[in-house]
């Protein structure tokens, strides 16, 4: 079964990076207007389908940094701090792969992007989504260290959310038709194995659905007929991932219900987390190298 990974969160995308060379001010770059985190569907020939055997481990997590013309502090702030750089050596200890899978951090022409690429099998994240992430924190936030925590935390999921779409390409994970949706639930499901800081981070990335990508929710048919779900339904579905974890505290149920999410579905969130938990625990086995080490909870 996979247990807590011993991810250290902080180190993951930006860290200190943030405050230490924005300052914190999180300054508007003309980044576009919201994100498209593309759907990528298909599985690859390389692993049969529901099969219960383990994958034969023939790639490596990798991860680049590229320079940036209009965007160079981000791209010097990322590039120093080697963002993921801690996080790669446990994805290869815990993952088999059977192709190598790059992660790029780019400028994007003006695009805030994080997206897989299953014809190259990479990721790319670009340097304007997390510019867009970071001016829809500020008017979230009113304390810079609050609004760049929850940059760092967000990003975290997205590359989970990323990575679960390749994962699911080129190890053949059987997720059927919605991926964007399982992308979200193998992303939660990483992050409810860190413990708290992994719980504060699922709920960060639920607020960035909310309040950010949600803004630009709207009923036409363009939207609607997206593989995305809205952004609304985005964060309920993670925060009652969250608080289904523990049905029991009465304090998260309090904030589950104060962010909207109705009496009926807090209901059912217990279930519906005990069904990810288990379906994601199946359909991960056959790709862990090993039983991953459970972390220190002190």
């Amino acid at each position: 079964m996979f247990k807590r990974c011993t991810i250290r969160l902080a180190s993951i995308v930006l860290a200190s990076a943030v405050c230490g060379h924005w300052g914190c001010s999180f300054t508007t770059i003309n980044a576009a207007p919201g994100p498209n985190i593309a759907l990528n569907d298909g599985a690859s020939a390389q692993s049969a389908l529901g099969s219960s055997e383990k994958i034969a481990d023939r790639g490596d997590f990798k991860v680049t940094y590229a320079p940036a013309k209009k965007l160079a502090e981000i791209a010097e702030a990322v590039n120093e701090m080697k963002a993921l750089s801690d996080l790669i050596p446990d994805l290869n200890a815990n993952f088999a792969l059977a192709e190598d899978l790059l992660t790029v951090f780019k400028e994007c022409d003006g695009q805030a992007n994080a997206s897989y690429d299953p014809k190259e099998m990479k990721i790319t994240i670009c340097y304007e989504f997390i510019q867009y992430l970071a001016n829809g924190f500020s008017k979230v936030y009113e304390k810079d260290e609050d609004g760049g925590e929850a940059l760092v935390n967000a990003m975290t999921f997205f590359f989970f959310h990323e990575l679960g779409h390749a994962l699911f390409h080129i190890d053949g994970i059987p997720v059927g038709a919605r991926q964007e949706d399982a992308a979200d639930e193998f992303a939660t499901f990483l992050m409810l194995r860190l413990g708290d800081d992994g719980e504060l981070a699922a709920l960060h990335a639920a607020v960035a659905f909310s309040r950010i990508i949600g803004l630009t929710d709207s009923l036409d048919s363009a939207t609607l007929g997206d593989e995305h779900p809205l952004g609304k339904q985005r964060a309920f579905d993670v925060i009652c991932w969250v608080y289904g974890k523990d049905p029991e505290d009465s304090q998260m149920r309090a904030a589950a219900k104060a962010a909207g999410l109705p009496e009926s579905r807090l209901d059912r969130c217990g279930e519906e987390y005990q069904s990810m938990n288990n379906r994601w625990d199946e359909l991960l086995e056959p790709h862990l190298k090993q039983e991953p080490a459970v972390a220190d909870p002190t």
